[in-house]
C-alpha cells in the first residue's frame, strides 16, 4: 500500500531521478509524502538511516529550489542527528559536503570554506581520489582559493 516501506523506498527513487531530472516540484513532493509516511511508523524514527536519507535528498531540493534557509535547517539537523548516533561516516562526510556547498551558494564564504576544508582529509580516507565527491570537493575548494 502506500504507506508501506517498500513504496515509500520506491517514492525516494522517483524523487531522486526527478530531481536530477530537473523536476524539483514533483522532487518535492513525492519527498515530502515519504518523509510524512515514515514519520508515522513506529520503527523509523529521527536516527534511521532512511529518514537521514530522505531529509537530506529533501534539503537538496528545496536548497535547488531556492529555499535556502530551509535546506540550510534540515542539513544541520541530519549532521546533528548523524553526528549524535551511529551513522556511517561517510553518510556524515556527505552531508557536510552538501552543508558546505549549500553554503557556498548562499555567499557565506567563510562559513563553506571551513566546513569544506574541515572534511578534505578526512573524505580522502573513504574514497578515492577519482570519486565524484572527491572530485566535486577538490573544485569547490579550489574556487575558494582562487577568489
Amino acid at each position: 500500500g502506500e504507506e508501506h516501506p517498500h513504496t515509500l523506498t520506491i517514492r525516494y527513487s522517483i524523487a531522486r531521478e526527478a530531481m536530477y531530472a530537473d523536476r524539483l516540484e514533483e522532487s518535492e513532493a513525492e519527498l515530502t509524502r515519504a518523509w510524512i509516511a515514515l514519520s508515522a511508523l513506529p520503527a523509523y524514527g529521527e536516527e534511521h538511516p532512511t529518514m537521514l536519507s530522505v531529509r537530506t535528498l529533501l534539503a537538496r531540493v528545496i536548497g535547488k529550489r531556492g529555499r535556502h534557509g530551509e535546506a540550510e535547517d534540515h542539513l544541520r539537523t541530519v549532521l546533528a542527528t548523524q553526528e549524535g548516533s551511529v551513522s556511517d561516516p561517510m553518510d556524515i562526510l556527505v552531508t557536510t559536503f552538501l552543508l558546505g556547498e549549500l553554503l557556498d551558494a548562499m555567499g557565506r564564504d567563510e562559513e563553506a570554506t571551513a566546513l569544506l576544508e574541515r572534511i578534505d582529509g578526512k573524505m580522502a580516507a573513504f574514497v578515492l581520489p577519482e570519486h565524484y565527491r572527491r572530485r566535486e570537493l577538490a573544485e569547490l575548494l579550489d574556487s575558494r582559493q582562487r577568489t
